[in-house]
């Protein structure tokens, strides 16, 4: 919850060379991504190209969306887990019809590229906010008295990777 990305080819490549059977598997929680990073807001995965690469793929509806709930996307093995053993998932009411249209709503939107220039607006002041705080003497007396417990800098999503 940091903002940070992880190297998720290079964990992926690892896993590869450790399990080469594919015993390892990749789930990618995109709360922060969706609607954020990636082809029109795509997330994370689709940004890198790795959408076949990753078994369980969360995206909440909060946030960027501005609706509630969630979705998990998977293979039929995962939607079959989950409806034989997530039993609060299977008792609990759908979505009110105001929240699913709010939801297909924003989906239309990001799939039409309607969404693109407030995702780079979002992008903008995130750099924006990193080269500030970078710059000034207060962070790093904050790093040296364990007040902030991280080192920034300014790069762009796809540097990060």
């Amino acid at each position: 919850m940091e903002g940070d990305v992880c190297p998720l080819r290079d964990l992926i490549e690892v896993a590869k060379e450790i399990f080469p059977h594919g015993n390892a598997q990749f789930m990618v929680d995109e709360a922060h991504s969706t609607g954020v990073i990636g082809p029109k807001g795509a997330g994370l995965v689709c940004d890198l190209g790795l959408e076949n690469e990753v078994a369980i793929r969360m995206h909440t509806f909060g946030k960027a969306l501005g609706a509630s709930g969630a979705i998990i996307i998977g293979n039929q093995t995962v939607k079959t887990a989950l409806t034989n053993f997530a039993r609060p998932m299977i008792f609990t009411t759908g979505p009110a019809f105001p929240v699913v249209a709010a939801i297909r709503s924003s989906y239309r939107l990001m799939k039409a590229g309607l969404t693109e220039e407030a995702q780079g607006r979002v992008q903008r002041i995130v750099k924006h906010f990193f080269k500030r705080i970078a710059c000034d003497m207060a962070l790093e007396k904050a790093f040296q008295r364990g007040i902030w417990k991280f080192h920034c800098s300014v790069v762009g999503t796809r540097d990060l990777l």
